[in-house]
């Protein structure tokens, strides 16, 4: 909850979410197929396969994933949440019946600063954890990037996914795709920025599994030395 934190100082914060951190890492509840390994998301993917997972390798249970995942109408990435939310439109609202005041405001991400009785210089960020861990508890770092390999390729392909129904929109719809882009404040006020893609080659470049993890293993590699 996020008045949790109201009385505790960024260090108490991150001390806790060390804490439950190693208590995930110790004791992971998403390790139950025969080869002993599956993304906790695949509940999420595959509601019904019930007990079928215990019974399926990991790999057999991350192709079933993607082939779920394709089937799906729309895919959004929070990286890519303007046009994301075009896509939505473009899904639920053809006719264009809602007023764009609608999706205009659905477009405004929630600022989320938790509770006001928060001073404003212990409000802890997303970014702020990654940093804090990477750069504080690199052994803990490295141990949740090779725990989540899993959710890094679903995430890798549901990007991709996500680029294809965007590309879809713009060449079966370029009209509509086009004033979407106004209304989902989308659209570049040069000209150049690609919006099905511009947050994967942009200025904030998502970095691959593969290199977060060569990161990570080279931070740590210094401490096996000490």
């Amino acid at each position: 909850h996020k008045d949790s934190y109201t009385s505790k100082s960024r260090k108490q914060q991150l001390q806790e979410v060390y804490m439950s951190l190693e208590r995930r890492l110790e004791k992971d509840t998403r390790r139950v197929s025969i080869d002993n390994k599956f993304s906790v998301f695949a509940t999420y993917f595959m509601p019904d396969a019930g007990h079928e997972f215990y019974n399926m390798t990991a790999t057999e249970t991350l192709t079933a994933m993607k082939r779920r995942m394709r089937k799906f109408q729309m895919i959004g990435v929070l990286e890519n949440h303007q046009m994301s939310m075009g896509l939505l439109k473009y899904l639920m609202d053809p006719n264009e019946l809602l007023d764009t005041g609608f999706w205009k405001s659905a477009v405004r991400l929630e600022n989320n600063k938790g509770s006001k009785k928060l001073k404003q210089s212990d409000v802890l960020s997303t970014s702020d954890i990654v940093k804090a861990i990477k750069t504080r508890k690199p052994q803990l770092w490295l141990r949740a990037l090779e725990l989540l390999d899993f959710e890094f390729e679903i995430y890798d392909y549901a990007v991709k996914l996500h680029r294809q129904q965007c590309e879809h929109f713009r060449t079966s719809e370029p009209f509509y795709f086009n004033s979407t882009l106004e209304i989902v404040g989308a659209a570049p006020s040069d000209g150049v920025m690609d919006p099905c893609q511009d947050f994967l080659t942009g200025s904030r470049v998502l970095p691959t599994y593969a290199s977060m993890l060569q990161e990570a293993r080279a931070a740590v590699a210094p401490h096996y030395f000490d």
